[in-house]
């Protein structure tokens, strides 16, 4: 009888022979690479299958160990069973002008708070970006924010937002 890592090894060579990769596992419909959460639930249910068939004739060489191959890595673990923020209700547009409109506008101070929650909403820009931003990527003639250099943004994909 081989012993568990023997076992792993052999398993092993078979699948990287029939050239099986559990990262190229795609999605049937549209090509695209199977999620970590579903990659996660179907070797769950493999695992459990497995489980099952541990005390079932025919199956007594499949050793409780084994199961332990069905893991996947802590990292993917944890990102596949990351719990999913819950959908929360989010202002109208009204709502906002509402706001922004109550906003004071004595100071500058005021007026830049304003400017800055209007820009905000208007642009759809997330807060890391809109904190990143400089005068010259702003072009007021052609009413257009300008974001095309990764040293000065922060945001992952350089884009223009025109108005």
């Amino acid at each position: 009888m081989k012993t568990n890592v023997a076992r792993e090894v052999v398993l092993h060579e078979h699948l990287v022979e029939q050239g099986f990769q559990l990262q190229d596992c795609r999605n049937a419909e549209t090509g695209k690479p199977l999620a970590t959460a579903t990659l996660h639930a179907r070797l769950m249910a493999v695992k459990k299958l497995f489980k099952f068939l541990i005390g079932r004739r025919g199956y007594r060489r499949i050793i409780a160990s084994d199961l332990e191959y069905f893991n996947l890595t802590a990292g993917e673990a944890r990102i596949a069973t990351a719990p999913r923020a819950a959908t929360r209700p989010v202002p109208s547009l009204a709502m906002i002008r509402r706001v922004v409109e109550m906003m004071p506008a004595r100071t500058d101070i005021e007026k830049r708070d304003r400017a800055l929650i209007a820009f905000a909403i208007v642009s759809g820009a997330r807060d890391n970006a809109i904190a990143s931003f400089h005068l010259k990527h702003v072009d007021p003639a052609g009413k257009a924010v300008i974001i095309a250099s990764p040293v000065t943004r922060s945001s992952r994909i350089p884009r223009s937002m025109r108005r």
